[in-house]
């Protein structure tokens, strides 16, 4: 005689503890990985935003367009607003003369370095896919302000909706962890 389940019979003990395993390892395994990059990828995006934003703020004070840079939303940052004011200050000393002395950050804010830049009335501004264009300071603010929106609406955008998207799969997974465990423990109390 062959074993068959009837329709309204729980799965088996070994049944239940292999789901539980395959889910946990699909959690683990490839949605965790997903998730991570997903909010990676959004916070480099962010971090893109600011950068771009905080260029726009010291661009902007030193062509005069204050009230046109205030469009973009800039973060409260004491130290950022520190280094902007020093900057500011060299650009302006540089009005008076030819070149800028300024000091560059090499990199995460942990190393700078100092830099001449022989024209001031020019800068060069990244572009995205690691190329540099140089700009006059109101053509830079234009292309900044074109770039911020972009990166607003398409960029972060998609990024926001992949994040959560990935976030909505992992929490759908782990209510069936959550139900696999409960009929585990209500097999394991009937026994």
């Amino acid at each position: 005689m062959s074993k068959v389940k009837a329709a309204n019979d729980f799965p088996s003990e070994e049944e239940i503890r292999n789901n539980l395993n395959q889910y946990t390892k699909f959690v683990n395994e490839k949605l965790t990985p997903i998730l991570k990059d997903a909010i990676l990828r959004r916070e480099e995006t962010e971090n893109e935003i600011s950068e771009y934003e905080e260029l726009a703020s010291e661009l902007s004070s030193i062509v005069g367009k204050d009230n046109e840079v205030n469009k973009l939303t800039l973060k409260n940052d004491k130290e950022k607003n520190i280094r902007r004011m020093k900057g500011l200050k060299e650009f302006r000393r540089a009005a008076n003369s030819s070149q800028l002395e300024t000091h560059v950050d090499l990199g995460a804010q942990i190393m700078f370095c100092k830099a001449i830049v022989p024209n001031p009335e020019r800068v060069f501004v990244h572009v995205g896919m690691g190329f540099h264009v140089e700009f006059t300071l109101n053509e830079a603010l234009e292309f900044i302000e074109r770039r911020v929106k972009f990166l607003h609406k398409k960029v972060l955008a998609n990024r926001v909706n992949k994040a959560k998207a990935v976030a909505s799969d992992v929490e759908s997974t782990l209510k069936i962890l959550e139900t696999l465990t409960e009929q585990l423990r209500e097999l394991e109390k009937n026994h």
